[in-house]
């Protein structure tokens, strides 16, 4: 678990979210463990992303990197 400092997402958003999947009412360890679930995703689909970038020749990674990082 990542220390309040280092806090990417907000909980608030991870509440909400969980909420519009038809939650009533979310437990904090709920909101933590979606946090800490989407923020390794983002890591890994980054990743994937920067390496897309540097291959194309580009140090920018752009929208497009995103999009076909998280379909690898």
């Amino acid at each position: 678990m990542a220390p309040a400092s280092k806090r990417l997402i907000p909980l608030a958003a991870m509440e909400q979210i969980i909420k519009s999947a038809g939650a009533e009412r979310v437990a904090d360890d709920a909101k933590l463990a979606l946090k800490e679930v989407l923020e390794e995703h983002a890591k890994l689909v980054s990743k994937n992303a920067v390496e897309l970038a540097m291959h194309a020749g580009r140090k920018t990674v752009k929208a497009e990197d995103i999009k076909l990082a998280v379909k690898k």
